[in-house]
Order: structure tokens, then C-alpha cells, then sequence
């Protein structure tokens, strides 16, 4: 029996949103420069070659046990960072990559099989501004719950 792991999950995630891109009407393709499985710390944060970037936090939910399965429940914040030296133009180009953020968990809602049911909400609000590298920048935040249903070991 292959055991569901919550790291596993959020590496894939961070897969598909790493292949996350649209075009922007004035200023070309947009991509995910970075994904961070972890916020890192501020002395490692770098205004233009990190953002646009992906960065999480997650929280366990209940365990449910039965005498033949365990479930599992998290939920991954995640957070997309946005830096333009125009607030606008950056708060533009954070509200348009929702679609294909969208998208993409939609293409996978097992995350590739490391979950057996995802749900995706955006934060509240969903977009707003985020400090990084000191610098306050629009953010788009969103939550992922996810379950895991295994085989419990009766023991």
C-alpha cells in the first residue's frame, strides 16, 4: 500500500504551478519565477529575481480513523507575490494568473494521486498586498484542502 504524504502533495503542486503561464495583453507571457515550499526568510528574499513567486504554509486538519481506513485532512495556503514598480500593473498581472491557477488544479485535483479529493478557495480577500524583501506587493491567496484516504492497520 503506498502511503499519502502531505509533502508529497505539496511538491506536486508546486509542479503544476511552476508550469503556470498566460499572456498578458501589453506585457507578454507571464510565468511563476519561483515556488517556495516554505516561506523563506526575509534575508533570502529578493525583490526582482524571486517574484513572481509561490509560497506556502499548511495546517493538519483532522486524522479520522475507522477499523479499515484512515482520512486526512490539509490545508495548503498558498500565496502568489507580485512586484511591478507600478502597484496596478502588478496587481493586473497577480489577478489575471487566477485562471490558470484555476486551471491547472483543476487538470490535477489528486495532485498526481498524492490525494483522493481537493478543494480550492481563494483567501479573503483573495487578492491584497504581502510583504517581501521588505517590500509590500499585491499577493493573490489561496487555500487547498485536501483529503487522503488510506488502509488503516487494524495493529
Amino acid at each position: 500500500m503506498t502511503t499519502m504524504n502531505i509533502a508529497d502533495a505539496i511538491t506536486q503542486w508546486n509542479k503544476n504551478l511552476k508550469a503556470v503561464t498566460y499572456e498578458h495583453p501589453e506585457l507578454g507571457t507571464q510565468k511563476i519565477t519561483r515556488v517556495y515550499f516554505l516561506t523563506p526568510p526575509e534575508s533570502k528574499q529578493n525583490l526582482v529575481a524571486d517574484l513572481p513567486a509561490i509560497i506556502h504554509d499548511w495546517s493538519l486538519d483532522p486524522v479520522q480513523f475507522n477499523v479499515s481506513l484512515q482520512i486526512q485532512f490539509y490545508e495548503i495556503h498558498t500565496q502568489l507575490i507580485v512586484h511591478d514598480t507600478d502597484w496596478n500593473i502588478a496587481a493586473d498581472i497577480a489577478t489575471r494568473f487566477m485562471k490558470p491557477i484555476v486551471d491547472a488544479w483543476r487538470a490535477d485535483v489528486t495532485l498526481s494521486g498524492t490525494v483522493t479529493r481537493s478543494e480550492l478557495r481563494g483567501g479573503s480577500p483573495t487578492l491584497g498586498g504581502l510583504p517581501w524583501a521588505k517590500v509590500s506587493n499585491p499577493s493573490l491567496e489561496f487555500y487547498l484542502r485536501v483529503k487522503m484516504e488510506e488502509g488503516a492497520d487494524a495493529g
